[in-house]
C-alpha cells in the first residue's frame, strides 16, 4: 500500500508537467503580441517622423518662395523710385538746358573733347560730350577758381559713353571773373584740383 503523503506528491508532479507547457505557450504569445504592438507603434512612429518631415520641407519651401517674391518686389520698388528720381532729374536738368533765358559758358579743351555750362532760373547745368571713358578708382570732377581759391562744384563721373550731364542747385557762383574746369581726378576728388585739365574756361562768367 503507498502512502497518501508520496501519492499526492507524484500528482502534483504530474499536474506540473500537465500545465508547465501550457502556461509556456500562453506567456510566449504574450511576448509576441506585445512585440508585434512595439513594432507596430515603432512603424506608426516612423510614418509620422515622415510626414512631419515632409510637412516641414513643404513649409519651409513656401516660406523661401514668399521671401524671394518679397526680395523681388523690393528690388522692383528700388528701381521704380530710382528711375523715377532720374526723371526728375532729367526733367529739372531739361528744364534749365531749354530756357529761353538761358546763359552758356563755353568750356575749351583739346578735340573731341567739348563742353559748355548753361544757367537759368538760378540754376544751373554741365555738359561735355567726346570725353575718355574713365577706369572704377577715377571721375571727372568740375572746379570753380576766384579770388578766394578753388571751390569743388560736382563729381561728374566717369563717363561710359562719352558724355556727362549733371545739374548744380545753384548758379549763384556765376558771377564777375572767374575760371571753370573739369579735370580728372582719383576718387573721391580731393578738395582741390590734382589731376591734368581736361576743359577750361577762364574769364568773366557774367
Amino acid at each position: 500500500m503507498i502512502p497518501q503523503a508520496q501519492t499526492g506528491s507524484a500528482e502534483r508532479r504530474a499536474l506540473a508537467a500537465v500545465t508547465a507547457p501550457s502556461s509556456d505557450r500562453a506567456h510566449a504569445r504574450r511576448w509576441k503580441w506585445a512585440a508585434a504592438g512595439a513594432g507596430l507603434v515603432a512603424l506608426a512612429a516612423i510614418a509620422f517622423a515622415v510626414r512631419e518631415n515632409q510637412r516641414v520641407t513643404e513649409l519651409a519651401a513656401v516660406g523661401a518662395a514668399a521671401d524671394a517674391r518679397a526680395d523681388s518686389l523690393a528690388a522692383q520698388l528700388v528701381v521704380r523710385d530710382s528711375l523715377l528720381t532720374v526723371a526728375a532729374k532729367t526733367d529739372e536738368l531739361l528744364t534749365v538746358l531749354a530756357a529761353p533765358d538761358r546763359h552758356e559758358v563755353p568750356l575749351f579743351g583739346q578735340e573731341p573733347a567739348r563742353g559748355r555750362l548753361i544757367a537759368s532760373q538760378g540754376r544751373a547745368v554741365i555738359t561735355a560730350a567726346g570725353l575718355a571713358s574713365l577706369s572704377g578708382d577715377s571721375t571727372y570732377a568740375f572746379w570753380l577758381e576766384n579770388d578766394l581759391g578753388f571751390h569743388p562744384l560736382a563729381d561728374l563721373g566717369n563717363a561710359l559713353d562719352g558724355r556727362v550731364l549733371a545739374g548744380l542747385p545753384s548758379d549763384s557762383f556765376l558771377v564777375g571773373w572767374a575760371a571753370l574746369l573739369v579735370t580728372v581726378e582719383r576718387k573721391p576728388p580731393d578738395s582741390l584740383p590734382r589731376g591734368r585739365v581736361l576743359l577750361e574756361y577762364r574769364g568773366w562768367v557774367r
